[in-house]
C-alpha cells in the first residue's frame, strides 16, 4: 500500500531546501537517491529492489515529500502559517486538485512551538497540535479524523463508506498507537505491543 512521509519545510527558498536535502541523503549514503520538484515543494519517490541507481540501498519502501510552507502576520496581525509551495502557488494548486479548495491556513500556535516525538530510533519535531491540522481534509462531525480509518471520502478518487471505515477492523492487520492512563504511547498489533514511548512533548 501507498505510505510516505511528509516533512513541512518553514522555507521558499528551493535552492537551500534542496541543498539540505542532499545534504541529509550524503550523510546517511543515499547520495545518489533523486529527488524531483513539485508545485508543493520536492519529493522522493519510493524506489524497489532493483534500481542499481540506489547503489546498496536499494529499497525504500516509503517516499518522503517536503512542502514548503510560511509564517506571517494577517491583516490584524495576527501570526498565521499556510503552506505555499513554490511560487507561493503550488499548495492551493495541489489542495484544489484533489479537494477541491485552497491550501489551508492554521494558527501559528498549531505548529510551534513544536513537540517532540519519537520516529524510530529519534524524536523529531511535530506540531504543537494535531487535532486542526487532521480534521481539514474530513469536516465530517466531531473527532471523525481520530475515531474512523481509511481515506477521506472529500478527496477525489477514493469515495469510502462509512460502515468501511471503522478503525477496530484492521487492528489485528495494522499497528495502531494507543494512549494509556499513564501517558505512554503504545504501538500495538492485535494483542502485540511493538513499541512504548512517553507521549510527545514540548521539550527535546
Amino acid at each position: 500500500s501507498e505510505k510516505d512521509v511528509d516533512f513541512a519545510v518553514f522555507s521558499t527558498d528551493s535552492k537551500r531546501v534542496g541543498d539540505a536535502i542532499q545534504a541529509a541523503l550524503n550523510s546517511q549514503g543515499y547520495g545518489a537517491l533523486t529527488f524531483e520538484e513539485k508545485n508543493f515543494g520536492f519529493q522522493i519517490k519510493e524506489r524497489r529492489h532493483g534500481d542499481a541507481s540506489l547503489r546498496n540501498k536499494s529499497n525504500i519502501s516509503h517516499y518522503f515529500d517536503f512542502w514548503f510552507w510560511e509564517s506571517y502576520a494577517d491583516g490584524t496581525g495576527k501570526k498565521q502559517a499556510k503552506c505555499v509551495g513554490r511560487d507561493k502557488t503550488g499548495c492551493d494548486k495541489f489542495y484544489n486538485y484533489f479537494y477541491p479548495k485552497n491550501a489551508p491556513v492554521f494558527e501559528y500556535s498549531d505548529w510551534f512551538p513544536p513537540r517532540y516525538q519519537v520516529f524510530g530510533t529519534h524524536r523529531v519535531p511535530v506540531p504543537s497540535t494535531n487535532k486542526q491540522i487532521e480534521m481539514f481534509p474530513f469536516e465530517d462531525g466531531k473527532d471523525f479524523w481520530n475515531t474512523t480509518c481509511g481515506p477521506s471520502a472529500k478527496r477525489k478518487f477514493v469515495p469510502e463508506s462509512p460502515q468501511d471505515r471503522i478503525c477496530s477492523n484492521f487492528y489485528d492487520n495494522n499497528p495502531f498507537v494507543f494512549l494509556k492512563d499513564d501517558g505512554t504511547e503504545q504501538l500495538q498489533q492485535g494483542s502485540t505491543v511493538l513499541h512504548e514511548a512517553p507521549r510527545a512533548s514540548h521539550k527535546k
